[in-house]
């Protein structure tokens, strides 16, 4: 019975460490650092995360119109980037990735952030948050954290 509760405690840490809700200023510092995205970058990226999951790389959005999800910190859409067996026709997977690992994998979730923005000819317009992001002053998301 320990050796089960010890197992089951095991599990639960690797799942937490795998899907999180990030702090600001850490999400920031690995965005720039260990995914070299741009410093001219970061505040956007940071923006569309807090406002799509409030920094959740579990947060699930099931209200969409169409029927689609979105996924995890960026909330990646399961109809045009990712894959998953609740992706509405036609699903075009442009990332190539499934949905479950943009949840749990920060870098299938960049990679795939950097595919959309190649894809949407280097904009945030697959983003529908990101028109009230560019309405505010963005650096508020960076401001403190020592990048």
């Amino acid at each position: 019975m320990a050796r089960a509760c010890f197992v089951f405690a095991l599990l639960l840490v690797v799942a937490a460490c795998n899907a999180k809700v990030w702090d600001r200023c850490t999400l920031a510092k690995t965005l720039l650092h260990k995914y070299k995205i741009p410093r001219w970058q970061l505040d956007s990226w940071m923006c569309i995360a807090f406002r799509e999951s409030r920094y959740d790389s579990t947060h699930i959005n099931t209200i969409n119109t169409d029927g689609s999800k979105d996924y995890g910190l960026f909330q990646i859409n399961n109809r045009w980037w990712c894959h998953n067996n609740e992706s509405p026709a036609p699903n075009q997977n442009l990332c190539n990735v499934p949905c479950d690992r943009v949840l749990k994998n920060m870098d299938a979730t960049v990679k795939c952030i950097k595919t959309m923005y190649a894809k949407s000819k280097n904009t945030w317009e697959p983003w529908i948050t990101y028109p009230y992001c560019k309405k505010q002053d963005m650096t508020a998301f960076t401001k403190g954290c020592g990048v």
